[in-house]
């Protein structure tokens, strides 16, 4: 069942010094609980179309829609995780979902809703700091409450804006493994922005990758789950995918720097 509908979406920012188009005539459906991660060089207007979805920036053209609704604005049933955590610094990691998930209507008394933010903390491996601040949590850990929130929050749709850039190695396939994962027991519909080739292969259902303003590829990743970055590597499959999407942002930069010589 399609959830997520894109028409000739266009985005255009005007402001004192002219406009600027990130992205143009797009078109693109993502069924209900697919993962699907949208790649591509910097500047190919990923976030901007995530911010669309998330009803942060109105379209210039074109239109999105949710569950068959046009996207007017902010909803309930989107969840937002960014490469920086945003959790309160005043509050407990516990708090922080709760919070979240008064915001989003959450229907029940505060002890239901304490008890909803301890099990999310517990299925994120975060049991043992429900009572601890984001300044006492590494940055991993922080990013595993944001993780909690958007679950304990109910949104059907969690849009990830390269959440783990900013996170190491160890934890970030941690957190990989974990945002796989849950998605799937809770039926997710994810839409998940990275520039990272491995990670989008590890992660995604299908593949979008995004250059020149618009749509160059959309691409199914054929792996079943759960899926393991050690066992992939060796794979024929995974090697032919990985140089394919390598070969995509070789062609963009090939031609940019050919305009430029053109220039």
């Amino acid at each position: 069942m399609e959830k997520i509908k894109l028409e000739n979406l266009t985005l255009t920012y005007k402001d004192a010094n002219g406009s600027y188009t990130p992205f143009e005539n797009i078109n693109l459906s993502i069924n209900e609980s697919e993962f699907v991660c949208i790649i591509g060089p910097s500047g190919c207007g990923k976030s901007s179309l995530l911010s669309v979805i998330e009803g942060l920036n109105k379209e210039s053209g074109g239109a999105a829609y949710i569950d068959g609704k046009k996207i007017e604005g902010p909803g309930i049933d989107r969840g937002v995780v960014f490469q920086h955590y945003s959790l309160f610094p005043w509050m407990n990691a516990t708090k922080n979902i709760v919070f979240a998930m008064k915001q989003s209507k959450c229907k029940g008394t505060r002890k239901e809703l304490l008890k909803i933010a301890e099990k999310y903390l517990e299925k994120v491996g975060l049991g043992d700091a429900k009572d601890k601040f984001p300044a006492q949590l590494s940055g991993g850990m922080q990013q595993r409450v944001a993780i909690a929130r958007v679950m304990a929050s109910n949104a059907s749709i969690f849009l990830m804006d390269e959440p783990f850039g900013a996170i190491d190695p160890k934890n970030r396939k941690e957190l990989q493994e974990l945002i796989s994962k849950l998605s799937k027991e809770e039926k997710k519909t994810v839409v998940f922005v990275t520039h990272d080739i491995e990670e989008a292969i590890l992660l995604a259902d299908r593949i979008i990758f995004m250059s020149d303003k618009t749509i160059k590829a959309d691409i199914k990743v054929d792996f079943h789950y759960p899926r393991k970055k050690e066992a992939l590597i060796g794979d024929k499959k995974y090697l032919s995918l990985h140089n394919e999407l390598m070969k995509l942002f070789y062609e963009n930069i090939a031609q940019k720097i050919g305009d430029e010589v053109t220039i």
